[in-house]
């Protein structure tokens, strides 16, 4: 199974466990007990994935004119929370916006409906790896950005399209070292890559679990 490492963090000099998520190609025969129901995370890597229909390239070919909103200059380190989203999110074209990723900008298009992209959702086998019931498909385009420590209220299909994302989770069981904000618990107050056991001391005896998603790979959380 999985080994667990410890690491330092980062000028607080306090040990913390991060432990590599496991991993499987394809869906396990035992991924409804196993996972789905102990709620228990899994790296899967799909064969055959259709990469070439969401390269930034075919995406601003396909979507140019499309209207959307992007969060931009967001800073690379620190708690995401904490940063004031009216000052960084703009109205513009997917075009325009996969300009400015391809310039090294910070930029994050994040959580929007897969149905504002025409015809993207058929170029996908999304059917067959999603179980039945409600559904709710966004899409997350980003450069050198990063999403905040949260939870969210039903299970999770994490799927790396393009490039690649480091995830790190933490357990439910491990909740009151992640300092949720008290007017929104759903979001962390720390930042898991560095946290700053001092000013969250419970923090420290987090397990941190991890795993760096390339295309074709899908995270279920």
């Amino acid at each position: 199974g999985p080994k667990a490492r410890v690491s330092r963090a980062q000028g607080r000099g306090v040990s913390k466990l991060r432990v590599p998520i496991e991993r499987s190609r394809g869906f396990p025969a035992d991924f409804e007990e196993r996972h789905r129901a102990t709620r228990t995370p899994l790296v899967v890597s799909l064969d055959n994935w259709p990469q070439s229909t969401v390269d930034p390239k075919t995406l601003k070919a396909r979507f140019a004119d499309v209207q959307t909103h992007a969060t931009v200059q967001l800073s690379e380190t620190g708690v995401v929370y904490l940063q004031a989203d009216s000052a960084h999110r703009r109205a513009m074209r997917v075009g325009d916006f996969v300009d400015l990723m391809d310039s090294g900008a910070t930029c994050y298009i994040d959580q929007a409906n897969i149905e504002v992209f025409p015809g993207l959702a058929d170029s996908m086998p999304l059917q067959s790896l999603l179980p039945s019931g409600r559904r709710v498909v966004n899409v997350w385009i980003g450069s050198r950005t990063r999403s905040g420590l949260h939870y969210d209220p039903m299970d999770n299909y994490l799927l790396q399209l393009y490039g690649e994302k480091q995830a790190i989770l933490a357990a439910p069981a491990d909740r009151k070292g992640l300092y949720p904000f008290a007017d929104n618990v759903s979001k962390s107050r720390i930042d898991p890559e560095i946290p700053d056991v001092e000013a969250f001391p419970l923090a420290k005896d987090v397990t941190f679990f991890t795993a760096t998603l390339n295309a074709g790979e899908l995270l279920y959380i």
